[in-house]
């Protein structure tokens, strides 16, 4: 990786999987975020549900760089692999997450055996028993306390302190948990020799069932008339343009925006019809592995789904009490454009999504952006912020995100070619592109 001073500062920080909780955030949901994320909080917690040793530091294990949310790796070691015999290497390829290396010399200090052996314990019971770790992770999303069950009329003195802490104790923590089991079988199948077609077979799984893609696939039937807008608000109302950021809307509370795009959107083509020419079988030695990763996945989404209700109850109680008020709302994205003078001619990423498109680019930082036609979307993350914004683009770019990322699934599924790749930042608006969704390179034309 570079040495230059701006890598410098951010030699330690790397953007993780945190894109699709928040981005460019505002200082409340930031501090609630940060709070959350230490290992004496929310991460703590999410360690011990899955059985995994951690060190209850009160260091966050989140920066707040150039109003960009980054996981800081010093804090990540020192919470979860302090005492074990792991340490992180950082990619040379910045839109890669840092991988985890074992170190002969910490293997030589005796002290650090019984967590390393913690840890190996932990992830072989998750790979020899599938049926029980779904199962487990089933339990947690069913056991997140609906919002009648905690909040009774006993509560309003104390309202805030215990939606607060029931974020932090009870919903969080599931989150984050299932997410860890996602992502350890997610790294084991890529590494199949076959890893293409599993996420094929992945990504028709998962489309079908995700409530967060079908809160955009279906807005097709909306915009044709098969579905009313109200009832399209009662099933993902709870949705924003930045579903965790407080000081955002939640659809419901702007549902003449969310029509007036809808009916300005371009037609989207039904997820079931897409879907239907693909294989749903995969090799026997991998269908398992392939299932387990779907259901993980979907419960994941799930739980994300639960914590949206607690965030609009911590959103209501905020505005009410009149809290919002003293924050200003999320700052847009302010992408880092060169100069016509300074354009990058080409780069190299990570290929999403296959085949090869030409357009010119544009970095799309809103939902009510127009987006002319053979645009090559650039957008800062692969989270669930612009999903109704990627199916208009002829091609798309992601500055981070990862092949499971939301999307990269859209991108797929409606067959957009697309790459992930930090350096397309250097792209100016209006400057024609090449993409190449196969191979992850572009190139100015």
């Amino acid at each position: 990786m570079k040495t230059d001073t701006k890598h410098s500062e951010k030699a330690y920080l790397y953007s993780g999987s945190l894109a699709e909780f928040v981005s460019n955030p505002s200082d409340l949901t930031f501090n609630y975020f940060q709070n959350w994320f230490t290992g004496q909080k929310s991460v703590g917690l999410a360690m011990k549900l899955v059985g995994l040793p951690f060190k209850p530091s009160k260091i966050s294990l989140l920066q707040l760089h150039d109003r960009e949310v980054l996981m800081d790796l010093k804090a990540e070691e020192l919470t979860l692999y302090k005492n074990t015999v792991f340490q992180y290497r950082m990619p040379e390829n910045v839109n890669e997450v840092p991988q985890l290396e074992l170190r002969w010399q910490k293997c030589l200090n005796p002290a650090n055996w019984p967590a390393t052996f913690r840890i190996i314990w932990a992830q072989g019971k998750w790979i020899g028993q599938p049926d029980s770790t779904v199962t487990f992770a089933k339990t947690l999303v069913d056991e997140i306390p609906s919002k009648k069950a905690i909040l009774t009329e006993k509560t309003q003195q104390n309202r805030r302190q215990i939606i607060e802490e029931t974020l932090e104790t009870q919903v969080v923590p599931v989150v984050l948990a299932i997410g860890l089991l996602a992502e350890f079988y997610q790294q084991l199948l890529v590494r199949s020799s076959q890893a293409a077609e599993i996420q094929k077979y992945c990504d028709n799984k998962i489309s079908k069932n995700d409530w967060f893609f079908k809160s955009i696939s279906e807005q097709y039937l909306v915009k044709s008339g098969a579905l009313q807008l109200s009832d399209f608000i009662k099933l993902y109302g709870l949705r924003a343009d930045t579903d965790y950021e407080l000081t955002c809307p939640r659809w419901y509370e702007i549902p003449d925006v969310i029509q007036q795009r809808i009916a300005q959107s371009q037609p989207l083509a039904s997820a079931a019809e897409s879907l239907a020419e693909k294989s749903d079988k995969l090799p026997t030695d991998l269908q398992k592995s392939a299932d387990t990763f779907c259901e993980l996945q979907l419960l994941r989404s799930e739980a994300k789904r639960k914590m949206l209700v607690w965030m609009d109850v911590l959103r209501t109680e905020l505005v009410h009490t009149k809290v919002i008020e003293q924050f200003s709302k999320p700052r847009n994205s302010e992408t880092k454009i060169r100069s016509t003078t300074e354009k990058a001619n080409q780069g190299k990423g990570i290929a999403v999504s296959p085949g090869i498109t030409a357009g010119k680019a544009l970095h799309i930082t809103t939902n009510e952006q127009e987006i002319p036609d053979n645009t090559i979307g650039i957008f800062t993350n692969a989270s669930p912020q612009f999903s109704t914004q990627f199916p208009k683009c002829s091609g798309l770019i992601f500055l981070k995100g990862g092949q499971t990322s939301h999307g990269a699934i859209v991108a797929r599924e409606f067959k957009i070619p697309a790459i992930i790749s930090a350096s397309a930042v250097t792209l100016g608006n209006g400057q024609a592109v090449e993409l190449n969704g196969t191979t992850g390179e572009w190139h100015s034309i």
